[in-house]
């Protein structure tokens, strides 16, 4: 492993110049090795990272014991993919991880896709000749003990000295402890004094040790993992597994489920609807409020719908990814889009209490709000734009979290739309829903009267209800 990892640093040092690599750094055990490369900040790099990626998988030398593979080193979630299988025997998933890593490459927009089963390390297994270590009156702990103090040494005394103690360990040279072979020489002490070879009484064979068993929520489990290409999001990616997936033989018992990476993405897409509901009924108990009115509300909140409408056509429209900052993009267009409503039928209901007719006041309301709603739309938008054109990112630099420009995109898109159908459609929902409410008074008051008559009691005698 360690002369793997050498050739490969070596490869990556003389072409540092050329891929832009400000640092190398590599660990290592028995079993993986990791190379982690700190390149050139974004916006002083010469190439970018998916050609570096693409260079050293093209020329990097060839090692026999793994195949590279590549992740990036990003905070934020929906960085990376995940798929978990799950069942009783941690052989049968290891062989399974790797046969579902190798499907999973060949879907689109994932890259190094890799199965994280680690085999465990090789060991020499020494079986002892019970019979023959009787007849030499050897046992089974003897020829034990004797081999860990080779290998690992017997604790002596501390050395003093005027200074200091030193710690003493008795064991053999590096050199006489790198084969089987001086294994197999390695001297018994017998009862009498003479000594044997260990493989006089003993014989050796090399085995893979038992692997390491990962439990996920009580479960046995191996995790499938991988990167999302630029430009593809965890939903497009899962909607062309699921029905891979379902398809994959999978033996009775052993199960599969997206990894935390896709959990994590739903549990945000539900608390971010959670949080549209919840804004939607406060804006409207607040206008309802200050309308003194039930029904008039719902005309200003129809902008919203228009709103969100804008905001996928935008998308849509630049390619953008409907990412967890563009759902915060929608929450913080909520706020917004309804101001240039309510400055409208507001308007209206004040020219309208001045004595004006409800057709003549809406067309005034319109000519008077027309200036102020296009002059707070643009001034957004032109807001907006850096970052809708931009590459910033929360916590800034290359490896920074989520991008803010699907936020600023979905909000131009939804304030631009819903400005436009808003100066429309809003007035026209005042109307209907104005007739509705007057039909409810028309029909209560029929009802009054039909009640009066009945009753004998004059109707013109009550106070109108205001």
């Amino acid at each position: 492993m360690e002369q793997a990892v050498d050739r490969i640093e070596a490869f990556l040092i003389a072409n540092k110049e050329r891929f832009d690599i400000k640092s190398v750094y590599s660990r290592y055990d028995s079993v993986s090795a990791q190379s982690l490369l700190q390149l050139t900040p974004k916006d002083e790099a010469r190439v970018r990272a998916k050609d570096v990626m693409q260079w050293i998988a093209d020329e990097m030398p060839e090692i026999l014991i793994g195949e590279p593979s590549f992740q990036f080193d990003q905070q934020g979630p929906g960085k990376g993919f995940s798929l978990q299988l799950s069942g009783d025997s941690t052989e049968r998933l290891y062989d399974l991880s790797f046969e579902v890593s190798r499907q999973l490459a060949a879907i689109p927009g994932l890259e190094g896709v890799h199965s994280e089963a680690r085999s465990g390390d090789e060991q020499v297994q020494i079986v002892v000749d019970r019979d023959r270590a009787a007849q030499l009156n050897l046992t089974s702990e003897m020829v034990a003990a004797t081999v860990a103090a080779a290998m690992r040494g017997d604790r002596l005394r501390e050395l003093r000295t005027a200074e200091r103690e030193v710690t003493m360990r008795l064991l053999f040279r590096a050199t006489d402890r790198q084969a089987i072979e001086d294994l197999a020489s390695l001297p018994l002490t017998l009862p009498d004094g003479s000594t044997v070879g260990l493989g006089t009484v003993a014989t050796f064979r090399v085995e893979p040790g038992d692997r390491a068993i990962e439990r996920i929520n009580r479960l046995t489990s191996v995790v499938v993992a991988g990167n999302l290409a630029a430009g593809t999001t965890l939903d497009e990616v899962k909607k062309v597994i699921e029905p891979l997936m379902k398809g994959f033989p999978l033996p009775p018992g052993y199960t599969w489920k997206f990894g935390r990476g896709a959990e994590q993405s739903d549990e945000t897409v539900q608390t971010m609807m959670i949080n549209i509901a919840l804004a939607f009924v406060m804006i409207y108990l607040v206008m309802a409020a200050l309308f003194e009115s039930t029904l008039l509300p719902v005309s200003i909140l129809s902008s919203i719908l228009f709103a969100i409408v804008g905001v996928f056509w935008f998308l849509f429209a630049t390619v953008t990814p409907l990412t967890f900052m563009a759902m915060i993009g929608i929450l913080i267009l909520m706020g917004v889009v309804v101001n240039n409503g309510i400055v409208l039928v507001a308007h209206i209901a004040q020219l309208r209490a001045t004595g004006m007719e409800r057709t003549a006041a809406i067309i005034q309301a319109g000519r008077d709000r027309l200036r102020p709603i296009l002059m707070t739309t643009l001034t957004t938008l032109l807001a907006m734009l850096p970052l809708a054109i931009g590459d910033a990112q929360v916590g800034g630099g290359s490896n920074g979290g989520p991008a803010y420009y699907p936020m600023a995109r979905a909000i131009i898109g939804g304030l631009g739309f819903s400005t436009i159908v808003s100066l429309l459609i809003v007035p026209s929902m005042y109307v209907w829903l104005d007739n509705a409410a007057r039909w409810t008074r028309n029909v209560g008051n029929r009802t009054d009267r039909s009640t009066a008559a009945a009753t004998g009691t004059d109707p013109s005698s009550r106070q109108p209800a205001r």
